[in-house]
């Protein structure tokens, strides 16, 4: 496995394991958009709540995150592809 894993996952050897401090923000993303049904809106909602993607370290000691959530900045990315695998 290669690259950073998605927003909620840590590498755990060749698996990825859950990382439960990210749990709560992805499940309220979740159910925020099955509410909404629209990506734009939702990332409109967490921008004006100033809900931003959690800061990560790559194994590199290289830091990412922290910025806000933007469909254009692959926020599909939250545990399972979001957008693709929820009904509109």
């Amino acid at each position: 496995m290669g690259g950073n894993p998605p927003l909620g996952y840590r590498p755990d050897g060749r698996t990825l394991a859950i990382v439960e401090e990210h749990a709560d923000l992805i499940r309220d993303i979740f159910s925020r958009y099955r509410a909404i049904g629209n990506v734009r809106l939702l990332a409109q909602e967490l921008v004006g709540e100033s809900i931003s993607v959690p800061i990560r370290t790559a194994i590199t000691g290289r830091q990412f995150g922290g910025v806000a959530f933007s469909p254009q900045r692959s926020t599909d990315r939250i545990g399972l592809y979001l957008w693709c695998y929820l009904p509109c």
